[in-house]
């Protein structure tokens, strides 16, 4: 993750740690010092509380994967994939588009 070039798998990831802060309340992986944030965004867990859903869990690790490539929407099908994950399931893109 460090030092890589910022593109569209970047904002995939700040969509995940968006979505974590709104459905939790926090960043996903807080720490008290700078260091120890920079190190557990590197290689620590990521930890979700009991009351958030099983598709909204799936759907933001596979946002914040650490490889770029392997991050939800990082694909050829673009947002695609991920309006397609079962997380946003019942949502009208078309609707939502077009307001």
């Amino acid at each position: 993750m460090k030092n890589q070039p910022y593109d569209k798998s970047t904002d995939w990831y700040c969509l995940g740690v968006l979505l974590f802060e709104l459905l939790i309340g926090e960043a996903p992986y807080y720490k008290q010092t700078k260091e120890d944030m920079i190190e557990n965004i590197m290689t620590g867990p990521l930890n979700f509380p009991d009351s958030v859903s099983m598709e909204a869990r799936d759907c933001i690790f596979k946002l914040m994967q650490r490889s770029p490539s392997k991050r939800l929407g990082s694909s050829e099908r673009d947002a695609d994939e991920l309006k397609a994950h079962k997380f946003f399931e019942g949502i009208d893109w078309i609707i939502a588009k077009n307001g």
